[in-house]
C-alpha cells in the first residue's frame, strides 16, 4: 500500500517510470533493509548466548553437567 501510495506520488513530479526519485528511494529502503537486518541478527545473537548461558549456569547449579 505504501509502495502505491509512493508510486502515485512520484508520477505526479516525475512521470518517467526510471526517474531518479525511484531510483533513490529504492536505494534508501535497501540501506533502511538492510540496518534493520543488521539489527535483528544481533539481537538474535546475543539472545541465543543469554539462553545458552542461562541453560549453561542451571545445569551446573543443578548438578546436571555430571556424566551418568
Amino acid at each position: 500500500e505504501a509502495y502505491k501510495e509512493y508510486s502515485e506520488t512520484v508520477v505526479k513530479y516525475d512521470p518517467k517510470r526510471n526517474s531518479e526519485l525511484y531510483d533513490a528511494a529504492n536505494a534508501l529502503t535497501e540501506v533502511i533493509s538492510a540496518v534493520y537486518m543488521e539489527i535483528g541478527f544481533q539481537a538474535g545473537v546475543l539472545f541465543m548466548q543469554e539462553i545458552y548461558y542461562n541453560s549453561e549456569k542451571h545445569r551446573k547449579a543443578t548438578g546436571d553437567d555430571q556424566i551418568k
